[in-house]
């Protein structure tokens, strides 16, 4: 594509600022049943993750690198929050993602301007495909590159702005959000107990903390509504595992009633958030103080789950 096509040409992001679309500063929200619990609503982002915060500082490190292509292994949130910047920063976007990825998806990641690459099995066998790949440029894909991790730290800071929480729950597929998050507050001389949620049958992190390892697969994870945390290895483990031992926290699950009941509640808080956000719904409830819940996507890309459910 050229760059007349994708938004700023070369000349015309020289200078310029093009990477930042308002991601961050994403508001608390104090739950209507319980004053001592706060959402923290990241699928107010631009494109409706916490990817967002990642990729714009990913796009900004490729401007200046002058790379100008970047690869992404992803499904969903991943690859749509890098179709979004990269076509504002003139960069090109390529997307590699599972045959069953959902049509709405990869016509969506097309029509953003990224080529589509799709691949046979699940996201871990596409991550590791990949991964052994020479790329005619950055594969930023969590888990290959850890600049994510650094942007992530903000929302430490932002939640610090307002309450200083007993704990802090985050769904994890990679466990890239969690480990991030854990690094801003401890820079900052706070230690909330990091309270990573994922499914049952599909905890590889609970798996590793079991066997103190920094690396754990499990078999069959099986399919969930919260499919952005379905996997059968995490690739950001070893930060995750690392962030909820220093913190004192826990590795907590979820069955898919639970899952399904949280999103309820969610809806009833006036939060539209994905199914795999709904997760920390039920876990939060189980935990006394100030408890601080993440909702890291934006339900208006699930709205039939949403209709189906609540």
């Amino acid at each position: 594509m050229k760059d007349d096509e994708r938004g700023w040409s070369r000349r015309e992001r020289d200078g310029r600022s093009t990477t930042n679309l308002g991601e961050g500063r994403t508001p608390l929200i104090r739950s209507v049943r319980d004053e001592t619990l706060y959402y923290k609503h990241e699928g107010l982002n631009p494109s409706g993750s916490f990817k967002d915060r990642g990729t714009a500082l990913t796009v900004s490190k490729a401007l200046d690198e002058g790379v100008e292509r970047l690869h992404v292994c992803s499904s969903g949130n991943a690859a749509l929050s890098l179709a979004v910047y990269t076509r504002r920063a003139g960069l090109e976007c390529v997307c590699h993602v599972p045959e069953r990825t959902s049509e709405s998806k990869k016509q969506l990641m097309e029509a953003l301007g990224a080529t589509l690459v799709e691949y046979d099995g699940v996201y871990e066998d596409v991550f590791h495909e990949l991964r052994g790949k020479d790329l005619d440029g950055w594969n930023v894909t969590p888990g290959v590159s850890n600049t994510s991790l650094e942007a992530y730290e903000d929302i430490a800071v932002e939640i610090l702005e307002r309450v200083v929480p007993d704990q802090v729950v985050v769904p994890c597929g990679n466990g890239t959000n969690l480990a991030g998050i854990w690094r801003g507050f401890e820079k900052r001389g706070e230690s909330p107990a990091m309270i990573g949620v994922q499914m049952e049958g599909a905890a590889p992190i609970r798996k590793a903390l079991r066997e103190g390892t920094s690396h754990a697969v499990v078999e069959d994870p099986g399919e969930s509504l919260a499919e952005g945390i379905i996997a059968s290895e995490s690739f950001n483990c070893a930060e995750a595992t690392e962030a909820i031992t220093a913190s004192d926290g826990r590795l907590e699950v979820v069955t898919e009633a639970e899952l399904e009941a949280g999103l309820r509640e969610l809806t009833r808080e006036g939060i539209l958030a994905e199914p795999t956000s709904a997760v920390v719904t039920p876990v939060a409830d189980r935990y006394d103080g100030v408890t601080v819940a993440v909702v890291t996507g934006s339900g208006l890309k699930n709205y039939a789950e949403l209709r189906d459910l609540c």
